[in-house]
């Protein structure tokens, strides 16, 4: 019998390419699931490039209205699959803290949870797949998605980016490698490269240095540097044409009025009012010129809303409360150094109560987004962060980390990881007097390169989001017409290609085939 998949395809289009090339190299029997828009949504319909066995729009199983929710049904989801449904709602960001347009009731959450359970359920009765190919789930839809999958048994492809630049992996879950057993992790005594040859490793393999060269370079050219007539072009676009009744029956555009988008942050006008205002408050207020000869444990915020918080630590997704347990738990000889995130300018940075606040704490410093991360990592005693990437660099400076989230890295010997908040004093303390010993560090580089493989994930979807989308990405809701998108998938076969035979790899790994 034939092997079935399951596509969760969504705007970010890279499935849908996977798909393509997968389907020539192999016998299986596809399936999509399409999370895409309404104007997006005649490509998916009239396509031939994939043959698809079936296929369904989720958005077309979603109510524009809301119904009571049965909770008799979502009390037996719950204890059947073990998922905790209200986890991933408080982990939505459309939900709960970041919707600036709407704040969904008790009942609209419900509602939403028990549609989406339901049409996920009643496909994968019906299909019975053996395998879910998704990308990152990063969202309340996706996410519930693979969970159920998971729960019934399917083995997940998920296309995951890694903590090196240029290098992503196919694996069950995010952040997550494969067929790593922790009772049997040893360590050489003789590593394979020196602590400079380390060093000059994550200089050139830093995940921080390429993604912040990405967001720069499309923060300014796509942001910053569109003519008048491109951004009134790009607005008057989405008022009239866009923001109509049949963008607003999906869930997230609800209160989406025209109205309501000029007086948002979406709108050029406010945005950049508001980035600059903040960005004048972090010039004068933030320090760009830190006292390094003093003790001190570096925090460097996160991206919000980010994944990476929400549902890898979705217990610990307040920041500014951590970074006040932090000051509170610190040996008295020590400042925290709190750095703003980098990529925070795409989001006109954070509120200047937020900056403030941090400000106010009496052991604390906050360092202007500007401060070269490499001189901070060299002279910091410690690093704490949420599940940042830092922690991991850190080590190769030979500083201890503590994190909140169980991460691909958390089993290396300099990460101590937090589950007990009102340990944290003794956490850190501990912390600080470990030794470090860099073999764990040749351990990681060689484990995390047999199970990823070269490929610069950015680079595609800046190509898929320049050429398929609109203004540079920042308007999904495009009509692609089907000789375009064959087109784009032929100028990048090789890229899809490959991910095929990674894929292909990745299902033999599951599914042996006998010789």
């Amino acid at each position: 019998m034939k092997k079935k998949i399951i596509f969760f395809i969504d705007d970010g289009l890279i499935p849908f390419g996977i798909a393509k090339f997968l389907q020539e190299k192999s016998d299986y029997d596809f399936f999509a699931i399409y999370d895409v828009n309404h104007i997006a949504k005649p490509f998916y319909e009239q396509q031939k490039l994939v043959n698809f066995k079936k296929t369904w729009f989720l958005r077309d199983h979603l109510s524009v209205k809301v119904k009571m929710p049965d909770m008799n049904y979502l009390k037996k989801f719950e204890e059947k699959y073990k998922i905790n449904l209200w986890l991933l709602a408080y982990s939505e960001r459309r939900f709960y803290r970041y919707n600036e347009y709407r704040r969904f009731s008790y009942d609209e959450i419900l509602s939403i949870s028990e549609e989406q359970c339901k049409f996920y359920e009643n496909i994968l009765d019906e299909v019975q797949p053996d395998f879910l190919c998704i990308g990152v789930t990063d969202l309340h839809r996706n996410y519930l998605c693979a969970e159920l999958c998971r729960a019934k048994g399917l083995k997940i492809l998920m296309f995951n980016p890694t903590r090196l630049a240029k290098r992503v992996m196919i694996s069950s879950d995010y952040d997550k490698i494969d067929n790593f057993d922790l009772n049997q992790v040893t360590f050489s005594s003789k590593p394979e490269r020196s602590i400079e040859e380390l060093q000059d490793y994550i200089k050139k393999s830093s995940a921080y240095e390429y993604i912040s060269n990405a967001v720069e370079k499309k923060f300014s050219e796509e942001k910053l540097k569109l003519n008048a007539g491109d951004i009134i072009m790009r607005h008057l676009k989405f008022l009239l044409f866009i923001c109509n009744n049949e963008y607003r029956k999906f869930y997230e555009n609800w209160d989406h009025t025209r109205l309501r988008f000029l007086t948002k942050k979406d709108f050029v006008i406010p945005f950049i009012l508001k980035r600059w205002h903040r960005k004048s408050f972090l010039d004068k207020n933030a320090i760009q010129k830190p006292d390094l000869s003093q003790p001190f444990v570096y925090f460097p915020l996160q991206h919000e809303p980010e994944r990476t918080i929400l549902f890898s630590a979705p217990f610990y997704t307040n920041q500014r409360e951590i970074i006040r347990h932090v000051a509170k738990s610190l040996p008295i000889e020590y400042q925290l150094y709190v750095k703003e995130h980098f990529s925070m300018k795409i989001n006109a940075w954070r509120e200047k109560s937020f900056y403030k606040e941090i400000i106010e704490m009496p052991n604390v410093k906050l360092l202007h987004p500007s401060v070269n991360p490499e001189i901070i990592l060299k002279n910091c005693s410690m690093v704490i962060t949420i599940t940042g990437s830092t922690a991991l660099e850190a080590g190769f400076y030979q500083k201890p980390s503590i994190v909140f989230g169980d991460l691909s890295f958390s089993y290396l010997p300099f990460v101590c990881r937090v589950r007990d908040v009102e340990n944290l004093p003794n956490i850190i303390r501990d912390c600080l007097q470990k030794k470090f010993d860099y073999s764990s560090l040749n351990h990681f580089i060689n484990l995390y390169k047999e199970n990823s493989f070269e490929f610069d994930r950015t680079r595609l979807m800046q190509e898929i989001a320049s050429k398929l989308h609109a203004y540079g990405g920042m308007t999904k809701e495009v009509q692609i017409p089907v000789s375009k998108m064959d087109s784009f998938l032929q100028d990048h076969r090789k890229d899809f290609e490959k991910l095929a035979d990674e894929y292909l790899k990745k299902i033999n790994q599951y599914e042996p085939q006998n010789n």
